[in-house]
């Protein structure tokens, strides 16, 4: 294989809107689906072409305040300056982000398992004690608020600093005359060297 040789890929990134559109069982379904698919998390080697299309789930600013959301997974979303103040995420998996809110919810059996939690607020959260922090990552110029000392031992204080080129985009005015909107999304295609 030549090590110029490049491949394409197209990436569908959906913003917090597509959310709006499940409940907890019919999400954790579809993004099931997504990942059987190998359209979420998609990995390969250098070497390797990589998928043709992968989906983004950009849940920034997602607002999900006093709600009920027992054992949903956002793991695989990003999830910076969401808020689910006073929630309920029993035994749900929790993605990266910085800056959330967790301030008064209900964690227990949470997983935050290798995800970042800088910035994050855990103030009055309940059910610490039986969530899952393993392999956790913070940056220490950006602790979590709000955890006891015993479970942020179990994180580690060195995350990667955010990205510095996220690009700005404003969303088009809503077509008139459907019931419904449509789900919008945002595709781009990536040129991807491959070879040696």
């Amino acid at each position: 294989m030549k090590s110029n040789e490049a491949a394409f890929q197209i990436v569908v990134e959906f913003d917090k809107g597509l959310l709006q559109h499940f409940n907890v069982d019919q999400w954790n379904t579809f993004v099931n689906g997504l990942f059987e698919q190998g359209l979420l998390a998609a990995c390969w080697s250098p070497s390797e072409r990589p998928p043709l299309l992968v989906v983004l789930l950009d849940f920034k600013g997602l607002r999900r305040a006093h709600y009920h959301l027992d054992g949903i997974d956002l793991r695989l979303c990003w999830l910076q300056d969401a808020d689910f103040t006073r929630a309920s995420l029993r035994g749900a998996k929790l993605g990266c982000g910085r800056d959330i809110s967790y301030r008064g919810a209900r964690l227990h059996c949470a997983d935050f398992r290798h995800v970042e939690i800088s910035g994050c607020d855990f103030s009055g959260a309940t059910g610490l004690d039986t969530a899952h922090f393993d392999g956790t990552t913070y940056d220490p110029e950006n602790p979590p608020k709000g955890l006891p000392q015993e479970i942020l031992a179990y994180c580690t204080p060195n995350a990667d600093p955010p990205p510095t080129n996220c690009r700005q985009r404003s969303n088009p005015q809503e077509p008139m005359g459907f019931q419904q909107a449509p789900i919008r999304c945002c595709a781009t295609i990536h040129r991807i060297p491959i070879g040696d």
